[in-house]
């Protein structure tokens, strides 16, 4: 309350404070302001599964890479050290972490979506290596961010894998975005809005403006339908 921090941020500060109790050497280094917070967290962090007698080994390479480095770098060095200490303890951490893995793609009361998830280490380096193949700046007038560029691959990525016709069939068809449109839309002639039904999807079809229903036409199957009756 006092520092005006959330339930869970404060917890943390509480759990790295418990850890230091053990840790002496860390305790003194982050109260004289040698290393942060986050160095802290990321030294304990990384000790806390580990054995205690490689704990003692490890506790003074880490504190003094500390000294040198920012905290993702140390994170960084911690994981490789447990390779080298400690590799079959680091083998079950890997294993949780790919356990522990998830995705989803949440929308909002806005209709945008929101990806949220957790991937091991090798899954991570995988898309961030495939996004960052597609996410270099078209040319010197490219307006986008960075942050627009990586999602803008993300999603170029997806479309590549609907177009080569190599991904699995769902439902007997092959996967695909549907986008149900009044023809008068397309002409500009209403302005009634589309539907975006993702493939098979168990989410209801999401209302979408009849530009964006333009675009995504550009380069599709067309059917056509009959008019639906409320």
């Amino acid at each position: 309350h006092v520092c005006h921090l959330s339930p869970g941020a404060a917890r943390g500060r509480v759990d790295v404070a418990i850890q230091l109790q053990e840790h002496t050497a860390i305790a003194e280094e982050f109260a004289a302001g040698v290393i942060s917070y986050q160095h802290a967290k990321v030294i304990t962090d990384a000790l806390a599964p580990m054995p205690p007698a490689l704990r003692a080994d490890a506790e003074p390479v880490l504190l003094e890479a500390a000294r040198r480095h920012d905290p993702a770098r140390v994170a960084q060095i911690a994981r490789r050290l447990r390779h080298l200490i400690d590799p079959d303890g680091q083998a079950g951490l890997d294993e949780r972490h790919h356990e522990q893995r998830w995705f989803e793609i949440a929308s909002t009361f806005r209709g945008v979506g929101v990806p949220r998830g957790l991937l091991d280490a090798e899954s991570a380096a995988v898309v961030r290596t495939a996004i960052e193949a597609l996410s270099t700046r078209a040319g010197e007038m490219d307006p986008r961010t960075p942050a627009q560029r990586r999602a803008d691959a993300l999603v170029e990525l997806a479309r590549r894998a609907l177009d080569s016709g190599q991904l699995p069939d769902v439902g007997g068809e092959r996967p695909h975005v549907t986008v149900m449109v009044d023809l008068a839309a397309l002409r500009r002639e209403s302005s009634a809005t589309a539907e975006l039904a993702a493939g098979n999807s168990i989410h209801p079809p999401e209302p979408i403006g009849a530009e964006a229903a333009k675009r995504l036409s550009c380069d599709a199957s067309l059917t056509r339908g009959s008019p639906r009756r409320a």
